[in-house]
């Protein structure tokens, strides 16, 4: 840090046989790497080669910098794909990501989708909010001989998609192209963008969730009717908004994690040739306490001076169930008497005796639970 604002270095990345796919002139500003980190830049697999200009008259000359570079695998546009022969080919339906970026100062990606049968094909193209009401792309949709079929100027407010979505796009069976155009005075440039083109779904429900929201019950994903059905339904609970490890089937039973939280559902739908679909259900309300399980303990033993009582708690569940006792001599409570057990004293004689037992278990409501009274105490 500290070099000022003017020209620091020119990072350039080149393909296995020496084409310049991007470049980047960095300021003294962009010392952290956060700038230059947030472009979106897709390679091929296999080699690739970055190179960093440096001039003696820069103030960072014989400065040490650092280079790393991390990949995030998945399925991208292959640079360079700025004519149709060179077009990265998208099976129908898969979602890509790509860039309008370059190493000029404009950008031109082709892709490819083979469409099996004429008909309407949606077209998801999603970039990121917050690039103003300006133009960010180009969008053009051309035969399989190159002849344009419809064009779209899309502006930031164009952002999630849903205006493009919407356009009625009829294709003939064949292959066909999409060309996407950004241009370096765009905010959009750099930006990572995801496109994807398949069949329209007829109906994706909006999930609901039957079950009483409380501890130790179990909760049912409602899916509704996908039209046309699906592939595969795949599953998803949150617990607050976060995703919960391993509760990826159609039914959840909560946790004592889960008390005082709200849970929602994600459901997605795949099918061949449609855009994968997600669609999130309503919070349900903050989840309680759970209901123990109890019985009504027994009291065993002689009710005699000198004998000894023993409270049966019985069966109390989920386990494990923390028990603590109390006991009483004619409703009244015996000082110290806190155990399973209890002997009985020359002031217990001709009284009754009762025990209570309070289970208690994290995120289940306290119960407590009293037995029936002993005869009253003979003397011993």
């Amino acid at each position: 840090a500290g070099l000022g604002s003017g020209s620091a270095y020119t990072l350039s990345i080149l393909s296995a046989s020496g084409t310049s796919l991007y470049s980047f002139n960095l300021s003294g500003a962009a010392a952290d790497g956060s700038w230059l980190a947030g472009q979106g830049t897709f390679l091929p697999a296999g080699r690739a080669y970055i190179k960093i200009y440096g001039y003696s008259g820069n103030a960072s000359w014989g400065k040490t910098y650092t280079l790393n570079t991390a990949l995030s695998a998945g399925t991208v546009e292959l640079e360079s794909n700025g004519t149709t022969a060179s077009a990265t080919v998208v099976p129908l339906g898969t979602t890509i990501s790509g860039s309008a970026l370059s190493a000029s100062s404009s950008d031109t990606d082709y892709y490819a989708v083979d469409v099996p049968k004429a008909g309407r094909v949606g077209l998801n193209f999603k970039f990121p909010a917050g690039l103003g009401s300006g133009s960010t792309y180009t969008l053009s949709i051309l035969s399989a001989s190159g002849t344009s079929l419809y064009s779209f100027n899309l502006s930031g407010a164009a952002a999630d998609g849903s205006w493009l979505a919407g356009q009625q796009i009829n294709l003939p069976m064949g292959r066909a192209y999409i060309k996407i155009y950004g241009y370096s005075g765009n905010a959009s440039w750099g930006k990572t963008y995801t496109l994807n083109a398949g069949w329209i779904w007829s109906a994706t429900p909006v999930p609901g969730i039957s079950g009483t929201p409380q501890v130790g019950r179990t909760l049912t994903a409602v899916t509704g009717t996908w039209s046309p059905t699906p592939d595969v339904l795949r599953f998803q609970w949150f617990r607050s908004g976060t995703a919960i490890i391993g509760a990826t089937m159609n039914t959840y039973t909560l946790l004592a994690a889960d008390y005082g939280k709200t849970i929602t559902l994600k459901v997605s739908g795949s099918k061949a040739g449609y855009p994968t679909t997600v669609k999130a259900s309503t919070a349900t309300a903050s989840v309680m306490a759970g209901a123990l399980a109890a019985a009504t303990p027994v009291i065993a033993g002689t009710s005699k001076v000198g004998s000894i009582l023993t409270a049966n708690p019985g069966t109390w569940g989920p386990s494990p169930v923390a028990l603590s006792y109390t006991w009483y001599r004619s409703g009244v409570l015996i000082s110290g008497a806190n155990s399973n057990s209890y002997k009985l004293t020359t002031a217990d004689a001709g009284k009754a005796i009762t025990v209570r037992v309070t289970g208690t278990k994290t995120a289940y409501a306290t119960v407590v639970k009293t037995s029936a009274a002993t005869l009253p105490v003979s003397i011993g």
